[in-house]
């Protein structure tokens, strides 16, 4: 770290626009998100148990995916960065990374082993394929019959669908503890998305186009 790496870290703080210093700087400080954040919910129960991971929150501005990150990187005491300041030397002390910028998350799921999509609680659920088209196990939660390529990942043993964080935490336990379900599942997500391939093709042949 040079003269001006160390003001820059040291006046950040001062310089930083209200709504970034107004920041939730612990997890009791942010309001809403109960369904996650709330006394026995699914990322709450995981904080208190040590069992986090890796983590992608996704979601559009303003509801809070940096301030929950942040603060549960110093609840758990963890070294992270955030990627728009990341660089070779920084990124290599942190444990987790924060991605705080749009048009990643399809990208960053090449580098998981399991994913879990957002929604399945509320009205719908994120994009199934994204995942899947990388070969590995999709997770999401229980409101996904009206998303036909959610149900037919489901038969064809690509994803599993979890109602609760005991199911989650079971179903995660497996995964990790049994390498050849993971890869088979894996390999059952990635073949789904091949085997459909080539859908505008024939939808333009159907049309006569």
């Amino acid at each position: 770290m040079d003269l001006f790496d160390y003001m820059r870290e040291n006046t950040l703080e001062q310089e930083a626009p209200l709504a970034s210093r107004l920041r939730p700087r612990t997890l009791d400080e942010i309001v809403g998100q109960q369904h996650i954040l709330g006394k026995d919910k699914l990322l709450y129960r995981a904080i208190r148990a040590d069992k986090l991971s890796s983590l992608i929150f996704y979601g559009p501005p303003g509801t809070g995916k940096t301030s929950i990150a942040k603060s549960l990187a110093r609840a758990l005491k963890r070294p992270y960065v955030r990627y728009t300041r990341a660089d070779e030397k920084n990124v290599l002390k942190a444990d987790c990374l924060i991605i705080d910028c749009f048009g990643l998350l399809s990208s960053i799921y090449r580098y998981g082993e399991i994913a879990y999509i957002g929604g399945g609680f509320g009205v719908g659920i994120h994009n199934t394929l994204e995942a899947a088209v990388y070969g590995i196990p999709v997770i999401f939660g229980p409101k996904y019959q009206k998303f036909m390529e959610a149900v037919q990942l489901l038969e064809a043993k690509g994803a599993y669908s979890i109602k609760d964080y005991d199911e989650l935490k079971t179903l995660l336990d497996r995964f990790l503890m049994d390498e050849l379900f993971l890869r088979e599942t894996g390999t059952n997500a990635g073949y789904y998305v091949t085997s459909n391939a080539g859908a505008t093709e024939k939808i333009m042949h159907m049309i006569n186009f």
